[in-house]
């Protein structure tokens, strides 16, 4: 394992139990608290940041959303919407319900079907409909039925179904749907790389099934898969008959078998159980099989830092549910793992309705692409090791810089260096950190750099020793605070940069990097000529100045990325690049670029 790897696992185990410590915008509730539930009325309402009219806007909501309100005084409330806090008027809200905190508590997964009742009495209205692997907050507990809240759904679960827990699970809020990674059949590729197909129907009592899955011819992994089926109609075969005599349902079943390399292959398994009058339950399972051998992988045991898969997990689904500002923090429950299918595109994680996310939401498949994770996966097989990211020295890099964030915008960007496998390095200003803090640990999440651009974008060289060390040391210590990252790059505002500067820097182990290409995005605000910029002064070893606070440089980004990637340049960072200089990188010195006579192959990956 590389220097930079083993540094990486370092700090993302240190961030993920920083991360879990602060707990989420609930922590404060101890089991007996009152909550509240309001709904928005009399059309779009603002969240501010204050209780005030004339303070920043935060959000806008459409009139009917609910939110959950912190508390309630006569003229504002102090609101909670999908990880956003901030203040709505209180003569726009409609108070729904009042309930107490209890705690928490999880059903267990597996093959079972679980309803969700509208009062504490199985022949009661059924709310909806899931398999186990959901957890939910406890608002009422009685001799034999918890009343469970899940995003937005209320409803009763008999008590041997719910274990009860001390973890606090962030998702529990006032959450929309969200569909960015909600599995569908459409969304399955339906390979047949492997094995014969075998089909099951049958139809009785106003019941049936239909059914396709594969045998391998290897034992192990057809027994799992055939034993899952037959679990399957058997467990909605019984909920049929429990709850829906007279009634009609159906299990639908199909597979891919999916051949990743010489070595393994993904068996997914997906449908869904449907009842009449019944929302349908989403069926999805799959496994990892070693078919020269028949073993089947254990997921638990294909990572070397289980914690940086959480924190990368919790990165993708705060991007998913839109919380640039929020501080939707999952536990430090590694439990999800054992869902883990190595696919064609990375890690794919299978999570149930209601594990992570709300019921509402539906099952999610969450994908970690091998870039993110090869160096922390135990399995030395070529879908693993030909996806790896890597930098070869002999081939043309640059290095794109982004000042002045984080913000909202700086999510697009972070989305098109993952599709096109690039790094990036972000200048974040202090006092933007602690508003956009999951925009920060998405950078971070991502692979990203992180380069500090001082606490209030001073001109440093206007400054004593003592308030250049401030706003540098303001900066590095909340980063490492909510990430745990340790920064390495300092880019000066203005590029300001003297003696004191350049000692300092020397002082705290930092290099400074300057810029070979202005786009002056920040004075032509034009996605046209940022991108004409860009592309135009492109070469090899030259360092990009860009802004990453404009909606403009975030469309030139996202068209620029894969322009640049066609025409051979590999998206680099600045301790990327300036890890191939042949003299090495010297804290407390300037770059603007690296040369291409400067630069030692030997040194490549």
């Amino acid at each position: 394992m590389s220097k930079a790897t083993v540094r990486l696992t370092a700090f993302f185990l240190l961030c993920v139990l920083l991360s879990a410590a602060a707990g989420h915008p609930f922590s404060a509730y101890a089991a007996g608290d009152q909550r509240m539930i309001a709904v928005i009325s009399g059309g779009k309402l603002h969240m501010r940041a204050s209780a005030s009219s004339s303070s920043d806007v935060l959000a806008t909501f459409d009139e009917g959303t609910q939110v959950n309100v912190l508390e309630k005084k006569d003229k504002w409330c102090h609101v909670e919407k999908n990880g956003k806090t901030g203040y709505m008027m209180t003569k726009y809200l409609q108070f729904l319900e009042t309930y107490t905190h209890l705690g928490y508590g999880y059903t267990d997964a597996g093959h079972t079907v679980i309803n969700l009742y509208r009062s504490p009495d199985q022949n009661s209205e059924i709310v909806c409909k899931f398999f186990g692997g959901a957890r939910f907050e406890i608002v009422e507990k009685q001799a034999s039925w918890y009343r469970v809240r899940s995003g937005n759904n209320f409803g009763y679960l008999p008590a041997e179904v719910l274990h009860e827990t001390t973890d606090e699970y962030a998702y529990v809020t006032c959450l929309d749907d969200v569909s960015a990674y909600t599995v569908n059949a459409s969304a399955i590729n339906a390979r047949r790389d492997l094995g014969t197909q075998k089909g099951m129907s049958m139809s009785k009592g106003g019941f049936s099934y239909t059914v396709s899955y594969p045998l391998m011819g290897l034992g192990a992994a057809d027994a799992t898969v055939t034993s899952a089926v037959r679990d399957l109609i058997d467990c909605t075969e019984a909920d049929f008959k429990q709850h829906h005599s007279g009634a009609s349902a159906a299990l639908t079943l199909d597979y891919s078998v999916d051949r990743l390399d010489e070595n393994y292959a993904t068996v997914t398994l997906f449908g869904s159980y449907a009842v009449s009058g019944q929302n349908s339950v989403t069926v999805y399972e799959g496994l990892t099989v070693n078919y020269n051998t028949g073993d089947i992988l254990d997921p638990t045991q294909l990572f070397t830092n289980r914690n940086w898969i959480l924190f990368q997990l919790e990165s993708k689904l705060t991007r998913a549910i839109g919380d640039a500002s929020g501080s939707y923090t999952l536990s430090g429950d590694t439990a999800f793992l054992s869902r883990a299918l190595l696919t064609r595109e990375g890690v794919s994680l299978l999570l149930p309705a209601g594990m992570l996310l709300p019921l509402s939401c539906g099952a999610q498949k969450v994908t970690l692409t091998y870039m993110q994770t090869g160096d922390l996966i135990t399995l030395d097989t070529p879908i693993v090791s030909d996806n790896k990211r890597r930098i070869d020295p002999t081939k043309p890099m640059i290095a794109l810089t982004f000042d002045d964030g984080p913000s909202a915008e700086t999510l697009r960007i972070l989305d098109a260096l993952e599709t096109y496998g690039g790094r990036a390095t972000f200048c974040v200003v202090g006092t933007r950190l602690n508003t956009y803090a999951n925009v920060l640990k998405a950078t971070v999440a991502s692979g990203q750099e992180v380069a500090c651009h001082t606490w209030g974008h001073k001109k440093l060289t206007e400054l004593s020793e003592k308030n250049i060390r401030s706003q540098i040391t303001r900066v590095t210590d909340l980063v490492r605070e909510l990430t745990g990252y340790e920064i390495k790059v300092l880019r000066p505002p203005y590029g300001s940069n003297n003696k004191r500067v350049r000692n300092v820097c020397a002082d705290l182990g930092l290099v400074i990097a300057h810029w070979e290409v202005d786009t002056q995005d920040w004075v032509t605000r034009s996605a046209s000529k940022t991108y004409d910029s860009i592309m135009n002064n492109a070469e090899n070893g030259a360092i990009v100045l860009c802004h990453d606070i404009y909606e403009t440089t975030a469309d030139a980004a996202v068209s620029a990325i894969p322009e640049l990637v066609q025409q051979g340049y590999q998206l680099v960072t600045v301790s990327e690049l300036l890890s191939f200089h042949k003299d090495g990188a010297t804290p407390g010195t300037v770059y603007s670029h690296l040369a291409p006579e400067n630069i030692d192959a030997s040194k490549g990956q």
